[in-house]
């Protein structure tokens, strides 16, 4: 019975396999795993195999591979050694001339390797499995780029390069011929990764040769979230160790998907639970908060992060979850900050450490918040950013009331902060006692000023209830206010009387203008209505 090294290799962990000098690029055969060179018959093939811990150490390691690598009898030899093996280059050199595949392996040959060649597949892949991690992805693709000799490149769903290596020139290329196509790839396949990989791809070389384009999808439950690329048709052993190396990472990928999908939902429960204080203890709170590695025995500002689009902008649909990894990746230098992706916004927490000078944490966050506002404005400059901050409390249980008054800020501070972009809700002033009363009574107050302007602009198309917005925003400065509205004095003194007589007041008099500057505010609340 014989049996292809480069495949009985593949009955081997990946992760305990290292190559020591390539293996050759046609399938060598052989019969047997030999542990003592004198035992190997005539015309036998075998590979020879090194028990680091078992062999005689009278003999150098180097010596022993050297004889080893110069019997024709021997076409791979395969070294057990735990720790890491160095050799000098020149040595490797050496061992290549020979043309001898020399393989490190990190756990020891079971008795099925040494005489029936190794489990079936599916069992090896069971136990590889139980190893492998998502994180190994790149020293695999290392391995795997060395084992077959091939140039490896992976690239995601818009085709941009998420791996790659480029210790020779030819790597280099391909990795600069991929970064070139993208555009055209993009225009021709966008998010359709299927259509891709039926494509027919050639690599033109400068003297006119045409390289086949290798592709290896790594896939998921909901479609192919990655491809491998490589400038090469290769022969069954290559596409072998290729498509393992997909499919390792596939499964593995799944598996972290469908962990990290649980994860998020299970997240998602507490931060609603959160929000709308459905939890009975503050403990409760503590202790499922550290799941995340999220400290809630300390007060956290809450922040609502509000993202609208300018004229220029264009939607992308992976773009929200961009901007999450942007502030959260960017943005934790101040100790214990996330961010959370929750009903369609992103709620920023914020561990605050300094609980007893308020006047100096309020400054201090608004001014962080500051700082992510304008980091996004400079990545993103199609985008408008801003930023609500409810109350800092001291018990995390009163998150859901920073919640709401993030959200009230947010809304107030949009209506009427002139050209700022962060509003806490401490920074309202009056306007925060809003909050706290009963809505109908807020309703009931905003329409007794309001509702005759409201019946106008809603029956005859006029403007009364944002002209008086402006008129209140400017402090009652008639020509900043047109010029606000963009209309003449004079048509914005005749709409102010016009407003004092359906309403039946002097919006010039102090008192009367105060009354009517709440009911327009309350009336400017969205929530109310």
């Amino acid at each position: 019975m014989t049996i292809s090294l480069q495949k009985w290799l593949l009955t081997h962990p990946l992760q305990s396999i290292k190559f020591l000098t390539p293996l050759n690029d046609e399938e060598v055969f052989f019969q047997r795993v030999c542990e003592d060179l004198s035992t190997i018959e005539k015309n036998e093939q075998v590979v020879f195999y090194i028990h680091s811990v078992k062999r005689n150490k009278d003999v150098s390691l180097v010596n022993e591979i050297f004889s080893a690598v110069q019997l024709t009898n021997v076409i791979g030899i395969v070294l057990y050694h735990p720790q890491k093996v160095l050799f000098e280059q020149e040595i490797k050199d050496l061992f290549t001339a020979f043309q001898v595949p020399v393989i490190q392996i990190i756990e020891a040959l079971k008795k099925n390797h040494l005489r029936e060649f190794g489990l079936s597949p599916y069992e090896e892949i069971a136990r590889e499995l139980k190893e492998f991690k998502t994180e190994d992805t790149g020293p695999l693709a290392q391995k795997v780029a060395k084992a077959t000799n091939l140039p490896l490149i992976f690239v995601d769903p818009i085709y941009k390069i998420t791996w790659k290596q480029e210790t020779s020139e030819t790597e280099r290329n391909f990795a600069q011929w991929v970064t070139e196509q993208r555009p055209s790839w993009l225009q021709s396949f966008f998010y359709d990764l299927e259509a891709f990989l039926q494509e027919p791809l050639s690599w033109q070389q400068e003297n006119g040769k045409d390289i086949y384009i290798g592709k290896y999808p790594i896939r998921l439950q909901n479609g192919v979230r990655e491809i491998i690329l490589t400038p090469s048709n290769p022969s069954n052993w290559k596409k072998e160790w290729l498509y393992k190396l997909a499919s390792l990472i596939s499964i593995s990928k799944q598996k972290d998907s469908e962990m990290e999908e649980f994860n998020h939902k299970f997240q998602s429960h507490f931060i609603y639970d959160l929000i709308y204080n459905n939890f009975d203890s503050q403990k409760t709170i503590i202790e499922q908060g550290k799941t995340w590695g999220w400290n809630f025995e300390r007060p956290h500002h809450l922040a609502v992060l509000d993202v609208g689009l300018n004229d220029t902008a264009v939607s992308d649909p992976d773009w929200n979850m961009e901007l999450h990894d942007f502030i959260q990746k960017n943005f934790n230098e101040r100790g214990n900050s996330f961010i959370i992706n929750f009903q369609e916004q992103l709620l920023i927490f914020v561990e605050e450490k300094n609980v007893n000078e308020k006047a100096v944490h309020k400054k201090v966050v608004k001014n962080f918040f500051q700082t992510i506002i304008r980091a996004c404005e400079k990545k993103w400059p199609e985008y408008v950013f801003s930023i609500g901050i409810g109350k800092c409390y001291r018990q995390t249980r009163h998150l859901n009331k920073s919640f709401q008054e993030a959200k009230m800020a947010l809304q107030l501070g949009h209506e009427w902060s002139k050209e700022e972009n962060v509003f806490h809700i401490e920074d309202l002033g009056v306007l925060r006692l809003l909050f706290y009363l009963n809505k109908d009574q807020l309703l009931d107050f905003s329409n007794d000023y309001l509702e005759p302007l409201l019946v106008s602009d809603r029956e005859n198309g006029t403007d009364y209830i944002n002209t008086l917005k402006y008129f209140i925003l400017h402090d009652m400065s008639i020509q900043e206010a047109s010029q606000g509205l963009f209309i003449h004095q004079n048509t914005l003194r005749k709409r102010m009387r016009k407003i004092n007589e359906l309403i039946g007041l002097d919006v010039y008099d102090h008192q009367d203008f105060i009354n009517v500057s709440i009911a327009v505010k309350i009336h400017s609340i969205g929530y109310l209505h």
